[in-house]
């Protein structure tokens, strides 16, 4: 049994394991985090080059508490307009 998968997950192609970015682009991770205690919740990105190195980052609070998914779709809205500042153009996988 442990032959059989070995034998199957080494015929697997992963194009871009970990999600690694094509060559000549680039990766925002982005991710949020709420303090119900405190009545805030924050927001980050960071953009890596497609060797991993560090560009830019940025990092907002806000007051409130949403639930998280509304917290995540904040995030992504303004990642998207922090991005436009840059020019940097976006599109998902």
């Amino acid at each position: 049994m442990l032959a059989d998968w070995l034998r199957a997950s080494s015929a697997r192609q992963h194009p871009r394991p970990n999600n690694e970015p094509l060559p000549g682009t680039l990766k925002c991770n982005i991710d949020t985090a709420c303090y119900v205690n405190s009545n805030k919740f924050s927001i980050g990105a960071c953009i890596r080059d497609a060797d991993g190195g560090f560009l830019k980052a940025f990092m907002q609070t806000f007051e409130g508490q949403p639930e998280i998914r509304e917290a995540e779709a904040i995030a992504m809205k303004e990642t998207l307009k922090w991005l436009q500042q840059y020019s940097i153009n976006v599109r998902g996988y």
